[in-house]
């Protein structure tokens, strides 16, 4: 327990000074980089990293800006999915349908076009 503590207040603060860092060492506005943040922790998400920082350090990684990017993405990609798998059933046929037919006149009008 105490050590879960220690490594959510190292890994927190540890983002925490980066973003200091990046306030006293660089002409970066604090908005930039709060936006940095966000962008870092989708990123992150995105392929598969942060969600494990967040099983290895718990609240030090899930309640800065990069945490809440990971909400972001996490949310997005549920959405996804729900939609994929609430209409794919449905309209799966008639997007084949509606592609092949599409397929068809494309054909169809090269081969009178090159009749002519």
């Amino acid at each position: 327990m105490i050590q879960d503590c220690w490594i959510a207040f190292l890994v927190g603060g540890l983002l925490c000074a980066i973003g200091q860092v990046l306030i006293d060492y660089t002409k970066l506005t604090p908005a930039r980089i709060l936006t940095g943040y966000v962008v870092a922790g989708v990123l992150l998400s995105a392929v598969g990293l942060y969600p494990k920082l967040i099983d290895w350090a718990g609240g030090g990684a899930s309640v800065p800006l990069t945490g809440f990017g990971n909400l972001l993405a996490r949310g997005v990609r549920d959405a996804i999915r729900w939609i994929f798998r609430r209409f794919y059933r449905r309209t799966a046929s008639c997007c084949w349908r509606i592609v092949s037919c599409i397929g068809v006149w494309i054909a169809d009008s090269h081969l009178l076009s090159s009749e002519r």
